[in-house]
């Protein structure tokens, strides 16, 4: 149940915010004003500002979500009788490795997931154009939730592995085989490996994709131009 919190958490940000991710970059493109504010800060200062603050954003988003949740049950339930659940979190295992797990995944994917939909709305002109790729993204990203009865199996099949390690899906399945207690040490190890390197590498690639298409106003972003640029 405890690493299964993280995946609720995740879950629950990314339906929340992932909308704001997008468009925090292509809202200055379609109003006109990034050269106005690029006059006063670096296209690096602005875009490494905006990723900081989506994921302070999405911390407060997880508190506002639920403190009000437990600080009420329990004023309430003080005056009414509601059923008490002092024995079921007792039986709660609350083991150091899985919640530690759980929430170095929930943040590298979070912030592979932010750099991802930042740099996908520094490249394209409007939010319109945006959205066609974010529908692509989120169904890559909740495929192991269409394919749960591979997850619940004992010994995890070749799929399964490639879906842990593949950096787009693998957020989710680390969390489902955390929960489920099906997460080797090695496929955790390097999954985790894989999504920090994923993440450090999205968030750069957005830092260099919004540096030259923040002021392409009309076209989509060339990436294979702006990667080849020194």
């Amino acid at each position: 149940i405890a690493p299964g919190i993280f995946l609720v958490i995740f879950y629950l940000v990314i339906v929340l915010l992932s909308n704001q991710m997008l468009t925090s970059t292509t809202e200055e493109k379609e109003n006109r004003v990034t050269e106005m504010i690029l006059t006063s800060i670096t296209s690096k200062t602005l875009i490494v500002g905006k990723i900081i603050s989506l994921i302070i954003l999405g911390l407060v988003q997880i508190a506002v979500l639920f403190l009000p949740v437990i600080i009420g049950y329990f004023v309430v339930s003080t005056q009414m009788n509601l059923p008490d659940i002092t024995p079921l979190l007792a039986n709660i295992k609350w083991e150091f490795w899985p919640i530690m797990t759980g929430i170095t995944v929930l943040l590298a994917g979070f912030m592979m997931f932010t750099g991802l939909l930042v740099g996908i709305g520094a490249a394209m002109p409007t939010a319109k154009d945006a959205n066609n790729y974010f529908g692509a993204i989120i169904m890559l990203l909740m495929v192991p939730f269409f394919l749960l009865s591979l997850f619940t199996t004992p010994e995890p099949s070749p799929i399964v592995q490639f879906f842990t390690l593949f950096p787009l899906t693998s957020p989710i399945s680390l969390m489902l085989r955390n929960m489920l207690g099906t997460l080797t040490v090695f496929d955790g190890v390097a999954g985790v490996v894989i999504l920090v390197i994923s993440s450090a590498i999205t968030i750069a690639a957005a830092i260099r994709i919004f540096r030259y298409g923040t002021i392409s106003y009309g076209a989509r972003v060339n990436l294979k131009q702006i990667l080849a640029r020194k």
